[in-house]
């Protein structure tokens, strides 16, 4: 090949790659163009829209202005109407006020014929109070008087009860006295011996004791004294359980064991359910 014939096809190559740019740049160029065309198309429909729906807006902006504008009428013809109203009220309250005014006049003259009257019953309340007072002063040496009456009652029943205690005290004894010369009565009889045989009178020592411990056992009450052998306590002999702070016989106790210090025996009598630690046991009464 001729180098010619070489130089012609490189020309032909350069041509046919030229063209073909220039056709990729054309056709390129020529869609931008339509795509241009398309949003300008679409803006101009756009603006339409927007200039169609600022028009309706408009259209409602003046129809809104219109109303309230026909609103603001009628509001103004109420106000006016409300404002002869109250005027109309003003000349009527003018009217009122000039009659109270009238009124107040008379009730001033009222007043200081009730002030005059106040001062009359001012003095009246005075002298009331002064009789009050001497009420009151005759009420009190009533009452210091009622008490002291209340007073000397309550001693006296104070002193009944302890009589009434110390009576049935004695009633108890005496009940409880009969009861063992019954007993006693008995007995000698049983033994052939007469209640009027002179009999040597034994002194029983003075004792004072305390119940220590009480306890029932088949039946039977059971209580410990602080009385002993040291005390000259002995077998049998019997003593008076009494309630110091009632004052009161509760039985008695029989001793049926000496220790020195303590004794042990059985309790008889109409009360030995009453028995407790603390109660004084005497040998006389």
């Amino acid at each position: 090949m001729s180098v010619l014939t070489k130089l012609f096809v490189v020309l032909l190559i350069i041509c046919s790659l030229l063209l073909t740019a220039a056709t990729v740049v054309f056709v390129n160029r020529t869609e931008d163009f339509h795509r241009a065309a398309v949003l300008s198309e679409e803006r101009a429909n756009r603006f339409q829209r927007d200039k169609e729906t600022a028009q309706r807006d408009a259209d409602s902006a003046r129809q809104r202005e219109a109303q309230a504008i026909e609103i603001a009428n009628n509001k103004v013809g109420d106000a006016l109407a409300k404002i002869n109203q109250l005027t109309q009220d003003v000349a009527s309250k003018d009217a009122e006020i000039n009659g109270l005014k009238a009124k107040l006049a008379v009730n001033d003259g009222t007043i200081a014929e009730q002030a005059a009257g106040l001062k009359t019953m001012g003095q009246n309340v005075g002298d009331v109070s002064t009789r009050n007072k001497a009420l009151t002063d005759e009420n009190d040496k009533l009452r210091l008087t009622n008490a002291e009456i209340v007073g000397a009652n309550t001693d006296f029943q104070k002193r009944l009860e302890e009589a009434e205690r110390e009576r049935r005290f004695l009633t108890e004894q005496l009940t409880q006295i009969r009861a063992d010369y019954t007993k006693a009565t008995t007995a000698l009889r049983e033994h052939g011996w007469s209640i009027d045989t002179p009999r040597k009178a034994v002194a029983l020592p003075d004792l004072k004791g305390y119940i220590q411990d009480v306890k029932t056992d088949q039946g039977r009450t059971f209580a410990t004294i602080s009385l002993g052998a040291k005390e000259h306590v002995e077998k049998g002999m019997e003593f008076s359980v009494i309630d110091q702070d009632e004052k009161t016989f509760l039985g008695k106790f029989i001793v049926d064991q000496v220790d020195p210090d303590t004794s042990f025996g059985r309790l008889e009598g109409p009360r030995v359910q009453n028995v407790r630690r603390e109660n004084l046991v005497l040998s006389r009464l």
